[in-house]
């Protein structure tokens, strides 16, 4: 009898050559699969989180980002009438707190002033506010607060103040220097 059959030789070969293609074909597949699920998942996900968080909770963020976008784009006022705009917010602070605002003029930033870092597109700019004096302490810093915290933002960057013989409550205001951000 002759003796046809494979030879263990070849056997080996052929298993070895059928184990590489498995391999081959494996790490292929996966790698397709793992390429379509991110697709998938990328083109699905709006859709999952509007399920997981639930279309309402989904309507309060995108309402809440609008109302943060509306407050950071309020925080600094156009460059062309920045002094329109800031000298009626302080005629109306100081209406509010008993204090005459007897001129308000734009003016460079004081000598002593540092430059600071201020993000691309914001400048800072000046006013010199004039007040009538004395003015009774108590209005002053209801006017001081009212500056410094209100939209759009503004500070002082220089203020003097002086006692006035016989009359404890007053002080006496150098002009007031105050610096507005604009873009």
């Amino acid at each position: 009898m002759k003796n046809t059959g494979i030879k263990a030789s070849s056997l080996r070969t052929a298993m070895v050559v059928f184990l590489l293609m498995i391999s081959g074909l494996s790490i292929g597949g996966f790698y397709y699969a793992q390429g379509w699920l991110t697709v998938l998942a990328a083109k699905s996900q709006p859709a999952s989180v509007d399920n997981d968080i639930g279309a309402s909770a989904s309507q309060e963020l995108s309402q809440a980002n609008r109302a943060a976008a509306i407050k950071a784009a309020s925080v600094t006022v156009p460059t062309v009438n920045y002094q329109d705009l800031i000298i009626q917010d302080l005629n109306s602070y100081a209406l509010s707190t008993d204090i005459k605002i007897t001129a308000s003029e734009a003016s460079q930033p004081p000598a002593a002033m540092t430059a600071t870092a201020l993000i691309n597109g914001v400048q800072s700019k000046y006013i010199t506010v004039k007040v009538a004096s004395p003015v009774p302490y108590s209005s002053l810093i209801k006017f001081i607060k009212a500056v410094e915290t209100n939209l759009p933002k503004m500070r002082l960057t220089g203020i003097s103040l002086s006692r006035v013989q016989g009359l404890d409550d007053s002080v006496m205001v150098e002009p007031i220097i105050i610096e507005v951000y604009t873009r």
